[in-house]
């Protein structure tokens, strides 16, 4: 909040944060699995699965069943091998591709309504 703080802080080797978040294996996991689509529009299971232990099929299928209407529309495909693939019309939907694996979005009893972060 205050700048001397925070450079006093800096200075001295310590922390200068003022709050923060512990991220669960998971959390790391799914930020990484989130940049992979915003960034590069793919997510390949075998990088999951060398770098977290993450089966994607098995880890994420919830995840996957809410971009079912995604798959079906032809904007993502889901390989046999877990590869998930952004198509080119389905990058205009990123975020929402990104959104269906935010374990952090709280969502309505049905899971249909995000309470926040709303796409178009």
């Amino acid at each position: 909040k205050g700048l001397d703080a925070w450079m006093d802080a800096a200075r001295a080797g310590r922390l200068a944060t003022a709050l923060g978040h512990r991220l669960t294996k998971d959390d790391v996991a799914r930020r990484h699995l989130i940049e992979r689509i915003m960034c590069m529009g793919r997510v390949e299971a075998s990088e999951l699965r060398e770098r977290f232990g993450a089966a994607f099929h098995a880890d994420y299928l919830r995840d996957l069943e809410r971009l079912a209407p995604l798959v079906d529309d032809g904007l993502v495909e889901v390989s046999t091998s877990g590869d998930l693939v952004v198509q080119p019309l389905g990058r205009v939907f990123l975020r929402n591709v990104a959104m269906a694996f935010d374990a952090h979005l709280a969502r309505d009893e049905e899971g249909s309504k995000p309470v926040f972060s709303q796409t178009v």
